[in-house]
């Protein structure tokens, strides 16, 4: 399927470098599997294209102007094509943006129900179009958080497949979160008030539990068939709803802190020179490497995902898959490390 990827200051503060830099390293984790488009918005901007994730193509201006971003890693499926950009996410339609990771298997039959003529294909797209439908059509006096809601419920009755999904509400600045037992998404706190999530919890081993500060990131558990909006440092529940799939195991998943992926810690020492710095902060360990007389930055010990980091560096790097060897011309690599802040 796709990946999901999250960064919210629940202080409400503008997103700082290292938020940023956390961000940029979700994306290219979720881009290693699913690479047929990427996609990225908060408050200010809404951003897609076809193909990898492309560090050159994040507004980093706008990002630090909001207090959250949400991006997606695309794995396409369907008939729905990547190469036509507005089949990719994020999705937008009058108030509301969506993201949304799983397959709605009678997508069909949903957009012959609404009458729905646009050229968008994906069946993540029929969705925020019936939450849109149902929540224009309702005209009772209730608050307009209870009527998105209502909408939700009205949507996820009529759904059968997988999903997982974020809206957002342009008009309010509110995100909400559900999802049905048939897909995954870990969340985490950070420091007390930096929300992070992802569709694949190794994400979030990988670059958070070998930091220094990993004894203040905390799990926030979910429950499958409930409605979230982020408020204040926590998810707050606001509403239950009956999956139209029916009933079906929830995924188990392994929680944050397993070490049977995870290389051992790192300990950092003031003596690391500004590359060592970088390597460590990057793939969240320090890897074995070596610099050739080309200048070339070699990385052993490559797995798939941090080999998925040479599509971030085009033509300045090459992975080779079965020897899992990472090669990386050294000034390319200093620069993109400098642009993403790591290097002070």
């Amino acid at each position: 399927m796709c990946q999901i990827q999250l960064i919210f200051n629940t202080d409400k503060e503008k997103l700082n470098n290292t938020d940023i830099n956390e961000f940029i390293k979700l994306m290219m984790l979720g881009n290693v599997n699913n690479s047929d488009s990427f996609g990225y918005f908060n408050s200010f901007i809404e951003y897609k294209d076809s193909g990898d994730f492309v560090l050159e193509n994040l507004d980093l201006r706008l990002l630090k102007e909001s207090n959250f971003v949400i991006g997606h890693n695309r794995y396409a499926t369907g008939n729905a094509e990547a190469k036509k950009n507005r089949n990719n996410h994020p999705f937008i339609f009058n108030d509301f943006v969506l993201v949304h990771n799983g397959v709605i298997d009678n997508n069909k039959e949903l957009r012959n129900k609404y009458n729905m003529r646009h050229k968008i294909k994906t069946d993540s797209f029929t969705v925020l179009y019936m939450i849109s439908k149902e929540f224009e059509k309702d005209n009772s006096r209730i608050s307009r958080e209870k009527k998105i809601i209502k909408a939700i419920k009205k949507t996820t009755k009529q759904l059968d497949g997988s999903y997982s999904i974020f809206l957002y509400d342009r008009r309010e600045d509110q995100v909400y979160y559900f999802k049905n037992a048939m897909t995954s998404f870990t969340f985490a706190l950070l420091n007390h008030n930096i929300l992070v999530g992802t569709t694949d919890y190794q994400n979030l081993n990988y670059i958070y539990l070998n930091k220094e500060f990993k004894q203040d990131i905390q799990e926030i558990k979910i429950e499958d068939d409930h409605i979230y909006k982020i408020h204040k440092n926590k998810l707050k529940q606001i509403g239950k709803f009956k999956d139209g799939s029916g009933k079906y195991e929830g995924y188990d998943n392994k929680r944050l802190g397993s070490t049977d992926f995870w290389a051992d810690d790192f300990e950092t020492s003031k003596d690391l020179s500004v590359l060592e710095f970088s390597l460590k902060d990057m793939f969240g360990f320090m890897p074995e490497y070596e610099v050739n007389d080309n200048k070339q930055l070699i990385i052993r010990e490559c797995n798939e995902v941090l080999g998925g980091c040479y599509t971030y560096f085009k033509e300045n790097a090459e992975w080779d898959r079965e020897k899992e060897v990472l090669t990386i011309d050294l000034d390319s690599f200093l620069d993109v490390c400098e642009k993403w802040g790591i290097i002070a």
